[in-house]
């Protein structure tokens, strides 16, 4: 008795292989978009180029670690992006009026409605995730938006924007 043995091409090998090792092309690309820009660039990638994309890229993992999360268990939050948005804009402005620590506090509470907000929405009323989260997003950007003081740094202006336009400056 004989088997025959079937004859695998070599594409048909590299797609298994890929599909075992699915981040190894995403790795790959990384490194050619790393060493196109080196190309385009010379001199730009170093450890300081390193140590600030590390930096940056942080708080988009994190979001990212979340979202994941989130998928898995069978939703999608669309209101991830405003909701950062708006914590970070909190803590900025809150931060050289009342401290680091309270300021945290308070950019939290934003964030703690929206997600309330969602939870209900989709735990009890049912609504779909995506319909819920994009809801909520929209109104929390709106609202930000139309109701944004900005202040200046050396806290002697404030100018409070309605809509984009100035409406009031005081001391």
């Amino acid at each position: 008795m004989s088997s025959a043995v079937e004859y695998v091409s070599p594409l048909s090998r590299m797609v298994r292989f890929l599909k075992a090792n699915p981040t190894l092309p995403l790795a790959i690309l990384l490194l050619v978009l790393v060493g196109l820009l080196e190309v385009l660039r010379p001199g730009i990638v170093n450890d300081r180029w390193i140590s600030n994309t590390v930096r940056f890229a942080t708080p988009l993992a994190m979001l990212a670690a979340c979202q994941t999360l989130t998928m898995l268990t069978g939703g999608i939050d669309l209101s991830v992006g405003v909701v950062a948005t708006i914590t970070g804009y909190v803590l900025a402005t809150q931060a050289p009026l009342v401290g680091v620590p309270m300021a945290t506090l308070i950019a939290l509470v934003p964030a703690l409605i929206v997600g309330l907000v969602n939870g209900l929405g989709v735990a009890i009323c049912r609504v779909h995730p995506l319909i819920m989260t994009l809801g909520t997003g929209l109104i929390a950007s709106v609202r930000f938006t139309f109701e944004s003081c900005l202040a200046v740094s050396d806290g002697l202006y404030h100018v409070v924007l309605i809509g984009g336009r100035v409406a009031r400056i005081f001391r």
